[in-house]
């Protein structure tokens, strides 16, 4: 600071990378003053109407939006995108990021249809700038996948998402944290539309790249797990969502220790696991006795044996031979 003085920009762009490690750590509070002070020192070195000073704006907005205040955040967002449009023009790349992190708002306030048409104003200018085979618009046609997933919508989803998967594949390869998510989402998808067996052939592709990418003991590869679970117990399969749930506790444990709630919510869902079991073969087991008394009167009457009303306790003796009484359910 004695070399350049308080208000230079180099002090500012400083203060921002501080920001970026307090909010890293979850340090809000400490990130927005830090990054607050920027954009004091930002405003008055270059203007208002400065590319930096609407950098300082978007991410002071990416805070907000961790924090959940996102009215706050649509306003910091706004400040950074009028600026943009001001300085490069509507059909900047730079444009569409902010208008993407604008949309990623809506969503998490549930404002699907205003998301819709935010994301269809960035693939515009993506398709526009890029072509429609560039990272920048498959992530833009990903994002536009969700939205119809989260509206029900998963015919168009499916679409969207099938399209940014392939531009993925074809330039980033199969083993990329892209080509995991789409699966991740056209999973979902699938389940939703009740076919589980592609639901879990995605989910298990999505694994496979998280594990190759990130390590076993990724939480992605434990968030899957958890997905993976959920399918088979849509499916009645509860021993092998059990299998899924231990593994992603064991996860959770090494990585945020034995009483975070993602650990205690994996060890509820194994004992839920357990109580379902347990009841699926208490059921079964009632059934086979209900089949097997049946079958057994049935030939009884069948042979013109005599058998006791129902209630009746203690064996009976029929023309000779002893026979027990079927067993109460």
């Amino acid at each position: 600071m004695a070399l350049h003085g308080p208000e230079h920009p180099l002090v500012a762009y400083t203060r921002n990378n501080i920001a970026n490690v307090y909010e890293s750590q979850g340090r809000y509070e400490e990130a927005l003053e830090e990054h607050s002070k920027a954009l004091d020192i930002r405003v008055s070195a270059l203007g208002r109407d400065h590319l930096d000073v609407a950098k300082t704006h978007n991410n002071m907005g990416m805070v907000y939006d961790s924090q959940g205040r996102y009215e706050d955040a649509l306003e910091a967002y706004s400040k950074a995108l009028d600026i943009k449009i001001k300085v490069l023009g509507q059909d900047s790349p730079l444009v569409a990021a902010t208008s993407s992190n604008i949309v990623n708002v809506y969503q998490s306030q549930g404002r699907y249809e205003e998301a819709l048409v935010e994301f269809g104003k960035a693939l515009e200018i993506d398709t526009k700038v890029h072509g429609s085979s560039h990272l920048d618009t498959a992530r833009t046609e990903m994002n536009i996948g969700n939205v119809h997933k989260a509206l029900g919508d998963y015919e168009k989803a499916l679409f969207h998402l099938g399209k940014a998967q392939e531009v993925f594949m074809a330039i980033l390869g199969h083993d990329c944290l892209d080509v995991a998510k789409t699966h991740s989402s056209m999973a979902l998808v699938h389940e939703q539309l009740g076919d589980f067996e592609k639901a879990l052939g995605h989910h298990s592709q999505a694994q496979k790249v998280f594990i190759a990418v990130c390590g076993v003991d990724s939480q992605l590869v434990a968030d899957t797990k958890c997905n993976i679970a959920a399918v088979h117990k849509r499916r009645g399969k509860h021993e092998e969502a059990k299998q899924f749930d231990l593994e992603r506790e064991a996860t959770y444990a090494k990585g945020f220790g034995p009483d975070h709630s993602e650990t205690t919510d994996a060890a509820g869902q194994v004992r839920n696991c357990d109580e379902e079991s347990a009841a699926k073969a208490k059921e079964v087991t009632r059934n086979r006795e209900i089949e097997t008394s049946r079958a057994v009167s049935e030939a009884g009457a069948g042979a013109g044996f005599r058998f006791a009303a129902p209630g009746q306790a203690g064996r009976k003796m029929v023309k000779g031979r002893r026979l027990l009484a079927p067993k109460s359910a």
